[in-house]
């Protein structure tokens, strides 16, 4: 049915973010870094992996790794909007 209105390509988009989380919290438990990144060029990375000779496509990209001691990202305070502007009490809202 997927396939009848075009939509296989979202599934299966939705698919690879199930098992991306998954492999995010299995590299995390196991103390490895992890990075999802979204807005590549998934046309140039489908050419760079030659992904066209499998009938595949790139839809996200993870990094994964350990940070460098010496990194001085490692240290500085996270940046975050405070919880009010992020978070809202839907109860408040009820018309």
């Amino acid at each position: 049915m997927r396939e009848q209105v075009g939509e296989t390509l979202n599934w299966e988009k939705k698919q690879a973010y199930i098992a991306m989380t998954a492999l995010l919290y299995g590299a995390s438990s196991m103390g490895i870094d992890s990075t999802p990144i979204e807005g590549f060029d998934e046309a140039a990375m489908d050419k760079v992996l030659n992904l066209d000779m499998y009938g595949a496509r790139s839809v996200l990209l993870v990094t994964l790794g350990y940070d460098a001691e010496d990194d001085h990202n490692r240290t500085r305070p996270k940046s975050r909007l405070p919880q009010e502007d992020i978070f809202y009490d839907l109860d408040k809202y009820r018309g």
